[in-house]
């Protein structure tokens, strides 16, 4: 099936560009001129076919939940994001970042376009075959060309053998061994490409397909060691059995949620579930490290909370600048302000909501597992995330319209009826 569908889409339409360009996304180390490398040339010219598609329907005005998101989003990286860069840099604010506000305008451009070409006629399971076929082969490449391991040194640990005065103390301390990066410069890169591409994979692979390809990614994200992918992936695993088998369809939504906080509280009580959240959220990449990132990005946002910082890092002390959040929602609302990511992340709970309703659980589940990576990381530089909020909101139009269509036709037979 798939060969011959390969002949009916020319590797040089839309899907196709926009595909090999979403598969090979992770291969930075191929970059040849600051930010730009192969991938990043191929989704540029993706986006200029996007625009030139659509490109009537830039000041289009829609009467749906989508515009006015849409419309702050434009304004705050069009408009107010240059400003208050230029403004941040004139004052000497540390971490400023040019070079991203062309980044994320490209990124805001894409995901605009992608929407209007996904209300028409652009066939996203193209794309989505393209990518992870892509994918594949920028793997072997990678391997051939780039592959390899990076080590990360862990902070020494003391342990107690024994109790009371008698007890002995021992010190541990080594580093992890590798991190596979594989074409990447830094392996949590390749972790954001899995969890993305499952989640797109998700609605155009068959359950047995989606399982195989699950087990598959899960493999090589663990040899990544990022902590981002581990999270993610085990939070698909168990809001996946949340909701296929232990959702009572019988009872509201309100009780199984209950239910679901019932299941949490114990895992919490009964397990180190907490505490190893606790030692992850202090430790990070070494003592300390990301907790006193996210403290810093909270003061950060506290003092400038409606239009951010500008395009940069800010987390502010001086043996931290230069470095991000580690977390989407903090870095993007230091930029831009807490409105700005708070829309995105909205929009992402909203069709999780949905899609769970409407018993897609593989789809809901890997959102999930993708929106707890990009906690842990900053992932809004990278197109695939931009790319995943372009599908998330043609799917909830395409949803909408279908409910809308159903109230009419229901209209009109009550009224043939009365």
């Amino acid at each position: 099936m798939t060969l011959k569908f390969i002949k009916t889409k020319s590797i040089l339409s839309i899907e196709g560009i926009l595909g090999i360009a979403l598969g090979t996304g992770f291969l930075t180390e191929i970059r040849f001129w600051g930010l730009i490398g192969f991938p990043e040339m191929l989704m540029i010219f993706a986006i200029l076919l996007l625009v030139l598609k659509s490109h009537n329907r830039i000041f289009y005005y829609e009467n749906n939940f989508f515009f006015l998101p849409k419309l702050y989003l434009i304004i705050s990286t069009f408009i107010i994001l240059p400003i208050v860069t230029l403004i941040s840099q004139f004052n000497g604010v540390p971490g400023i970042h040019v070079e991203d506000i062309l980044v994320f305008m490209l990124n805001i451009l894409l995901f605009y376009f992608l929407v209007e070409a996904l209300k028409k006629d652009l066939d996203f399971r193209t794309v989505v075959i393209f990518a992870l076929i892509s994918f594949g082969l920028a793997l072997f490449i990678g391997q051939m060309f780039f592959g390899k391991h990076i080590l990360f040194w862990h902070q020494a640990e003391q342990y107690k053998i024994g109790s009371g005065p008698h007890g002995i103390l021992v010190l541990l301390e080594g580093y992890s061994g590798g991190r596979y990066t594989g074409g990447a410069t830094d392996p949590n890169q390749m972790a954001f490409y899995l969890l993305g591409l499952l989640f797109l994979a998700s609605f155009y692979l068959k359950k047995f397909w989606f399982i195989i390809l699950f087990v598959m990614f899960f493999l090589l994200g663990k040899k990544t060691g990022s902590d981002g992918f581990m999270l993610g992936a085990v939070c698909i695993g168990v809001f996946y059995i949340l909701m296929q088998f232990i959702y009572i369809k019988i009872l509201p939504l309100r009780i199984n949620l209950i239910i679901f906080g019932l299941i949490f509280l114990s895992l919490f009580i009964y397990t180190d579930l907490l505490t190893y959240i606790i030692d992850y959220i202090k430790s990070g990449d070494e003592s300390g490290y990301r907790a006193k990132l996210l403290e810093t990005s909270f003061e950060v946002i506290r003092n400038n909370p409606i239009i951010g910082l500008g395009a940069g890092a800010f987390v502010g002390e001086s043996i931290l600048q230069g470095k991000e959040a580690h977390n989407t929602f903090l870095d993007l609302a230091m930029m831009f302000g807490i409105l700005f990511p708070t829309i995105i992340y909205l929009i992402f709970t909203t069709f999780i909501i949905n899609s769970f309703l409407n018993k897609q659980y593989f789809s809901s589940a890997t959102l999930i597992g993708f929106m707890a990576l990009s906690v842990t990381h900053f992932v809004a530089r990278h197109f695939i995330f931009w790319v995943i909020l372009a599908f998330v909101v043609s799917k909830l139009l395409e949803s909408k319209k279908s409910f809308d269509n159903k109230k009419i036709d229901n209209l009109i037979i009550k009224k043939l009826e009365g």
